[in-house]
């Protein structure tokens, strides 16, 4: 028998006021660093984005994902399946691996749009 998952609306690791107080605080510290802690910084910049994007909802999806959902077998909406999720169930739903979950913008430029500008990311 084919396992049943329902997947529910995940809870947000960070509130905005969070995110908006890691990621100043990094920015005021990479302009600060020496040329080989930048290095570091922007790492951890990209890891902590990263784990933000991971916990907030999908706010586009294709049609084929959609398709490729409703053939699961998977009850929930698929706005609700973040990464991390994905990774747990695919080896029970192989066909999720068909799913490519990604970034609107690439982490790369958010960092150097951050980084350059005086912005607030949220």
């Amino acid at each position: 028998m084919k396992p049943q998952i329902t997947i529910c609306k995940p809870t947000n690791k960070f509130t905005d006021k969070d995110v908006d107080l890691l990621l100043n605080n990094l920015r005021d510290t990479y302009r600060k660093a020496s040329y080989n802690a930048k290095k570091i910084v922007k790492l951890s910049f990209r890891n902590i984005l990263y784990v933000i994007s991971e916990s907030r909802l999908a706010d586009f999806i294709s049609v084929s994902a959609q398709n490729i959902w409703c053939k699961s077998g998977i009850n929930g909406n698929l706005h609700n399946l973040l990464v991390g999720k994905k990774r747990t169930i695919q080896k029970d739903f192989p066909k999720l691996k068909d799913l490519i979950l990604e970034h609107c913008v690439p982490l790369s430029e958010l960092f150097h749009a951050f980084m350059d500008d005086d912005i607030n990311m949220f």
